[in-house]
C-alpha cells in the first residue's frame, strides 16, 4: 500500500496471481475503492511512492515479456504521462520527498530519464531530482526512505543476518529492532520490522502493536497510518480502517474484500487470421512486435533507432567490430519492448551467398529468443544490395522460419 502524506489515499497494489497486478485507489474518508488497471507483469511496490495529494504515482514494472521501465502515472491507472527504461531490475522507481519535489531512484539509467523528461510535454505540479542512495541497487533505496520521510523512527542499527543456502537463498534477520511511528500522542504506536530476504517471496518484514499486540500478526503484509491517522491494515488479500476508537475495540470501521476480485474477462474478439509475412509501411517501432532486426551501419533510421534505444546501446556497440554477416542480439530493456538483432551486412562483393546466409542468421537469433513477432528492412539495402535481391534472400529465410516456428509473423517494412 502507498499512503499520500497529505490526502485520505492510499493506493493498493494487488498481486494475485503472481503475474497479475491490480491497481486500486481508496479514499480513506469515504470508504470509496476506485477500480484501475489490471497488469500482466510485476510493479516493484516497495520501488513505487504516491504524491503527497494522491493524484500521480511512479514505478518500476515489468512486463510479461521481461522489458522493464519506469513510469509517472495518474493512479489507479498505469497509463503514463512519462516512461523510460529501466536497466534491468536494477535501481527505478523513485520517491516524491515533498509535493513540490520528486527524486527519481535512476542509477545508472539517469540519461535515459533526463531524456524523456526533457521531451516531454506533460506540466507536471513538482520538479524532478536524483535520490542520493548510494549503495542501494534494489528496493532499499527507495523504501527506507519512503519510511523516514513518513515518519518512521529507525530504533537501532540492523539486525544480524545468517543465510541459510536450502531449498532456495534466504537471509534471516531475526533480532532487527525495525522502525517506530506514533502519529500523536494518542495513537499506539506502530513498528515494523526486517524479518529477512527469502528467494520465493522478496524482502519480508512484520508489524505489530506493543499496545494492542493480538490484532496484526505475521500475516499483515503491510500497516500504516494514513493522513488522517487512521491504521491502515492489509492482511490475505483483505484491507482494514481502524479509527483511534476502532483500536480500542478491536473492530474496524471498513473492511474491504480484494481477495476473491478477479481480472474481467475480456471481450471476445472475431478471430483474425494474419498473414505470416506481410509487407507494410510505418514506424518500425509502433509496430506490434517483439523483436526488431536492423544493420549494422550508420545509415540515417538506424541512427535514429540507436538514438531511441539510448546511451547503454551504445556503449554495448562501440567495442563491437564485426565481420560481415555477424549478428549480434542485445537485450529489449535498451528499447523498451523490443529486442534488437544487429546484422552486419556483407556488402555484394562477397556475393549472394554471403547475403543468404546473414539472413538466415538473423532468423536463428530470432528463433533462439522470447516466442515473439518480427519486424526489418530488407536484410542488404544498407549494404548496397539492390533491392530485389535484398527482398529475395528476406523473404527466402523469412519463409522458413515462419514455417518452423507456426503463428509467429515477420513484418517486413518497405523503403
Amino acid at each position: 500500500m502507498l499512503v499520500a502524506k497529505e490526502a485520505p489515499c492510499v493506493i493498493v497494489i494487488r498481486r494475485k496471481p503472481s503475474k497479475v497486478a491490480h491497481i486500486l485507489k481508496l479514499n480513506t474518508l469515504t470508504d470509496e475503492m476506485e477500480h484501475g488497471s489490471w497488469f500482466s507483469g510485476r510493479i516493484y511496490e516497495s520501488r513505487s511512492d504516491v504524491s503527497f495529494d494522491g493524484q500521480y504515482m511512479i514505478y518500476l514494472a515489468m512486463g510479461a515479456v521481461g522489458d522493464t521501465w519506469n513510469g509517472i502515472c495518474r493512479p489507479p491507472f498505469l497509463r503514463t504521462e512519462i516512461d523510460w527504461p529501466n536497466i534491468g531490475t536494477w535501481h527505478g522507481g523513485g520517491l516524491f520527498r515533498s509535493p513540490t519535489q520528486l527524486e527519481l531512484n535512476v542509477g545508472r539509467g539517469g540519461r535515459d530519464a533526463e531524456k524523456a523528461i526533457n521531451e516531454s510535454e506533460a506540466d507536471f505540479p513538482f520538479s524532478f531530482g536524483l535520490l542520493d542512495n548510494p549503495g542501494y541497487g534494489e528496493d532499499e533505496g527507495v523504501l527506507y526512505a519512503r519510511l523516514e520521510r513518513d515518519g518512521y523512527k529507525r530504533v537501532g542499527p540492523f539486525g544480524q543476518e545468517r543465510v541459510v543456502k536450502k531449498n532456495g537463498y534466504s537471509v534471516y534477520c531475526d533480532d532487527d529492532p525495525g522502525w517506530v511511528i506514533r502519529p500523536t500522542s494518542a495513537h499506539p504506536e506502530l513498528r515494523v520490522r526486517y524479518r529477512g530476504y527469502f528467494s520465493d517471496r522478496g524482502r519480508v518484514f512484520e508489524w505489530d502493536l506493543p499496545e494492542h499486540p493480538d490484532l496484526l500478526d505475521k500475516h499483515v503484509s503491510w500497516a500504516t497510518y494514513d493522513s488522517l491517522g487512521q491504521l491502515v491494515v492489509a492482511r490475505l488479500g483483505v484491507v482494514y480502517r481502524y479509527s483511534l476508537s476502532d483500536l480500542l475495540a478491536h473492530k474496524p470501521s471498513a473492511v474491504f474484500d480484494l481477495e476473491s476480485l478477479q481480472r474481467p474477462e475480456r471481450r471476445e474478439k472475431q478471430e483474425v487470421v494474419l498473414p505470416p509475412i506481410e509487407i507494410v509501411t510505418g514506424d518500425m517501432t509502433e509496430l506490434d512486435v517483439r523483436t526488431i532486426i536492423m544493420p549494422h551501419s550508420e545509415s540515417t533510421w538506424v541512427r535514429e533507432l540507436r538514438d531511441l534505444a539510448g546511451g547503454y546501446l551504445a556503449d554495448d556497440l562501440r567495442e563491437w567490430n564485426p565481420e560481415p554477416g555477424e549478428i549480434r542480439r542485445t537485450p529489449a530493456y535498451y528499447l523498451r519492448q523490443h529486442d534488437l538483432i544487429h546484422v552486419a551486412e556483407p556488402r555484394p562483393a562477397l556475393g549472394r551467398d554471403a547475403l543468404r546466409d546473414a539472413c538466415f542468421s538473423a532468423f536463428e537469433a530470432v528463433r533462439m529468443g522470447s516466442e515473439s513477432s518480427v519486424a526489418l528492412k530488407p536484410i542488404g539495402l544498407d549494404a548496397g544490395w539492390p533491392l530485389d535481391e535484398a527482398m529475395a534472400a528476406t523473404m527466402e529465410a523469412a519463409t522458413q522460419y515462419v514455417e518452423e516456428e507456426p503463428g509467429r509473423r515477420v513484418l517486413i517494412v518497405e523503403e
